[in-house]
């Protein structure tokens, strides 16, 4: 028999991540390269969804 997977045993596997994580730490360092090139300022207290925006922001900033 086979093991089950990790989504199988997660019943909240599907869900959408919740918008007040705090951003990752892959985030914090796009966001850290980001503000140093652009000379903005960094706001190591944002969510998730706040850095995904402001990296996005920035990379257009930084273009």
């Amino acid at each position: 028999m086979a093991q089950p997977t990790e989504a199988q045993l997660d019943p909240a596997h599907d869900l959408p991540d919740d918008p007040r994580e705090p951003m990752t730490d892959v985030q914090a360092a796009q966001l850290r390269d980001l503000t140093d090139r652009t000379g903005e300022e960094f706001d190591m207290a944002m969510t998730q969804r706040e850095a995904a925006r402001r990296i996005a922001q920035l990379d257009e900033l930084a273009r």
